[in-house]
């Protein structure tokens, strides 16, 4: 049976190297993706997961498995490096690459009307608040539970549903007419 990731940093928090390693291979391939589809660098990236994994080696401590998983408090860490580092860099915080739908087997004209959908979501994504925008990756592209987002994002279970709610229904009405999306699609 493998050990729960949880253990892994309460090992590693006692020294154990080979936890931390361990914690490492299972967790810093998600974070990083994380910090790539808001936009980062691929050497920003490296640093900010760096970043994030230090950050839990000092503050696990304050990890409370009685509170949430694991896997929410590191994502709660990557959520504020992101943050802080956006914020001094002076730079607007965006949550999608522009490579959001499939370009698989397309023409050029399929190929420019992807590249006109794509602009329209990270548009209308862009358009949103931030914690929609934060609850939204969070939920989509790293596959955290409402229960993991509410934990890295220190909000009630229940405000993050009306976040993810109130972010599909404005991005419906923000382009669901403009790419011809039906309701209930």
């Amino acid at each position: 049976m493998p050990v729960r990731p949880e253990e892994l940093l309460g090992q590693a928090l006692d020294g154990d190297e080979s936890a931390f390693v361990a914690l490492l291979d299972l967790l810093e391939q998600p974070v990083y993706a994380y910090f790539r589809r808001r936009r980062v660098s691929p050497e920003d990236a490296e640093d900010l997961t760096q970043q994030v994994f230090l950050t839990l080696l000092n503050a696990g401590a304050r990890f409370d498995e009685r509170r949430g998983v694991l896997r929410g408090f590191v994502f709660g860490i990557a959520r504020r490096v992101w943050l802080k580092h956006m914020t001094s860099a002076g730079r607007l915080p965006s949550s999608l690459p522009t490579e959001v739908l499939d370009a698989s087997s397309e023409t050029p004209d399929s190929a420019a009307d992807r590249a006109e959908q794509s602009a329209l979501v990270v548009a209308a994504i862009d358009g949103l608040p931030e914690r929609a925008r934060d609850v939204l990756t969070l939920r989509f592209h790293q596959g955290l539970s409402i229960a993991e987002i509410a934990d890295a994002m220190s909000l009630p279970e229940n405000t993050v549903k009306s976040h993810l709610f109130r972010a599909r229904t404005q991005l419906r009405e923000s382009i669901g007419s403009k790419l011809d999306i039906k309701e209930g699609h």
